[in-house]
Formats: structure tokens, sequence, C-alpha cells
């Protein structure tokens, strides 16, 4: 049988995906720095690259590998060399480790974030660069692995609410975001687990290379349309 393994999947919109993968049935390994209790866990930290590369190469000994998803993130203070290292180095050595692995027709899924297109004045220089490479990685590799008949596609969220947001939060959050949304309302976790487990189904099998933005259509607001609404909010 065929495994699914979700980088980053112990927390977050990760923990989501990976509890969307296994309610359909898929046996999902997690990845992450800590243990999670879970039998199905690689407890490597991104860092060590060298462990990294020797966890993976392992891994494929185990069974054949369906799925594969990044939703890892870089939670330090701007260091260039671990935000790359954890968010594009670590992608790549265990895209590559498991090459001779991946089952027919497998699926690679990313992560991304808008910040790989626009710029958010409340994050890091080095964030910036590390989504923008992500999304290029992506298309890298869709254009690579396609005669292996590998997908890979990159999964762009929105702001979400996501599990561990507290009350305060959330209701922040949807005041903001619910006047200027076109769906006119706010996106959740369960929202990009549900794009990343089509993307990790057959019912996506012509599709690689892409970046899909979940977030309820914002992005398609021109500067003018937003300032009108934040204006009609509140006045």
């Amino acid at each position: 049988m065929s495994i699914s393994i979700v980088v980053g999947g112990t927390r977050g919109i990760g923990l989501v995906i990976t509890d969307k993968l296994k309610a359909r049935g898929d046996n999902v390994y997690t990845v992450s720095r800590s243990g999670s209790g879970n039998d199905l866990h690689i407890s490597v930290d991104l860092l060590d690259i060298k462990r990294v590369e020797l966890a993976f190469s392992s891994l494929g000994e185990i069974d054949t590998v369906r799925n594969l998803v990044f939703s890892q993130r870089y939670r330090g203070n701007g260091d260039f060399d671990s935000e790359s290292t954890i968010m594009l180095q670590s992608t790549q050595v265990i895209i590559e480790s498991l090459i001779p692995f991946f089952a027919e027709s497998a699926s690679i899924v990313v992560l991304g974030s808008s910040l790989g297109k626009f710029i958010g004045e409340e994050q890091s220089l080095l964030y910036h660069l590390s989504r923008a490479a992500l999304e290029q990685l992506v298309r890298y590799y869709a254009v690579s692995l396609g005669d292996k008949g590998i997908r890979v596609n990159c999964v762009v969220p929105g702001t979400v609410l996501k599990p561990e947001h507290s009350a305060v939060d959330k209701n922040r959050i949807k005041a903001s975001l619910q006047v200027t949304v076109p769906l006119k309302r706010v996106g959740t976790a369960e929202d990009v687990a549900d794009a990343v487990a089509f993307f990790c189904s057959d019912r996506s099998s012509f599709i690689t290379g892409q970046s899909i933005l979940v977030d309820g259509g914002v992005s398609l607001l021109s500067q003018e349309s937003l300032s009108k609404k934040f204006g009609q909010r509140n006045s």
C-alpha cells in the first residue's frame, strides 16, 4: 500500500491536511522536529540536511510514496541560511531522496504564500524571497519529473482561520476580511486542506506546475476596489 507524507503535518494547516488525508483512508507519515506520539512519524530537524537526507533515503524501503505534501515553516527571526534551508533546501533534498520510491502518478504539493507574489510589510524580505522561490521550485520539478508521471503543484492560502488562532484573533480576522473577500466569508484551514486533497487525488491527474490561490477571490480585486471596501466598512 502506498503512503502519504506531510512535512510539517503536526500543527496548523499541516495538521488539518494530515487529518483530511487520514479520514479518506491514507496511511499518513508526518514529519516534524519533535515526536508526535504517532507510529507513522519521522522526527527530524529540517535544519540538519544530512539527517534529512538519511531519513528519507531509507523511508522508501517501507513503502512507495503516493503523495508528498510540504507545509513546513521556518519560525525563527530572519536568519537567511535557516530560512533557505528549511523552506528550500530541505524540500529539494526530500524530493530528490524519494524519487526512486514514488508511486506511478504520484503527487507533490507545496504550500506557498501570496507573499511570493505580493508584499506584506509585516514579513521579512527573506520570507518573501523563499516563498517566491518555492513556486519556481514547483515549476522546475513539474517539468523535470513529468516523464515519471509525478505531478507537482502549489497551493497558496490567503489569510485563513487556523486551529491555533484564539477566539479574539478569529473575530479580528473575520471583521477585517469578510467585507473584502468576494465570497463574503473568511477561509479556513479546512478549505486549504480540501485543495491539497484534490491535488493528492486522481481527479487532478492532468494538472501540474500550477499555483492555485485559495483566498476567496480577494487577490482579484484592484487596490481601488479594496480601498473603497475598507472605506465603506469604516464609514
